[in-house]
């Protein structure tokens, strides 16, 4: 609306000029004589030159007041122009202005906003990989920590297993030599016996000689 009265104002500008120059166009052709070097007496235009001045005298007797007052639409013109078209001017084209100038701020916030949403991004893309890589080293720390656990674990079952085995070849060496020295005792109680069966004998032997003799003397 305000644009619609702005434009009808330029054009009511531009009737009142054109209707003021074709006013004053003919206000000249009708009111002003034939230019003439001589001044006559009444109203009359000069050239402004010193030197071959001309002056044109008015054949109809009018006075300054008669052709201000014929001169309304410069009045209007001057008037519409002050009152109504420098203060819309004003008034619209520092709208404008400051519509675009609200553009360019908004503009700007928004450009900072994306500007604050990229960083924003950047910082969480950057703390979730500084995350996965620090997850992936603390996963990569735990699998070796179980690994190293593990190595342990069967160090420790290995060395049990060798203990036991070796607890198992002691006892199966100190029953082997217990199972020995029995045997030996054995032998040697069987070796007395076999010595006491042997001298046994040969005492039997012996009597049994002695005996035989005696029979035999006694014959």
């Amino acid at each position: 609306m305000r644009w619609i009265l702005f434009i009808a104002l330029l054009m009511g500008l531009m009737y009142l000029g054109d209707h003021t120059n074709q006013y004053v166009s003919g206000l000249s052709l009708i009111e002003i004589g034939a230019p003439t070097k001589q001044i006559q007496d009444g109203w009359q235009f000069w050239n402004g030159q010193t030197e071959s001045a001309q002056f044109a005298p008015f054949y109809n007797k009018v006075d300054g007041w008669h052709i201000f007052i014929q001169l309304w639409p410069a009045a209007a013109c001057l008037v519409l122009i002050c009152v109504f078209l420098i203060p819309m001017s004003t008034y619209l084209f520092g709208r404008l202005a400051n519509q675009e100038l609200n553009k360019a701020k908004q503009k700007v916030i928004q450009t900072q906003k994306q500007a604050k949403e990229r960083v924003a991004t950047a910082e969480k893309r950057a703390l979730k990989y500084a995350r996965s890589e620090v997850q992936e080293q603390m996963t990569n720390a735990q699998y070796a920590e179980q690994q190293a656990q593990t190595r342990e674990a069967k160090a420790k079952a290995l060395e049990n297993d060798l203990e036991q085995r070796i607890e198992n070849i002691r006892r199966q060496a100190q029953q082997a030599v217990s199972e020995a020295n029995q045997e030996a005792a054995e032998l040697r109680k069987q070796l007395s016996l076999a010595e006491k069966r042997k001298k046994n004998a040969a005492a039997t032997a012996e009597r049994r000689k002695r005996k035989l003799r005696k029979t035999l003397q006694s014959d």
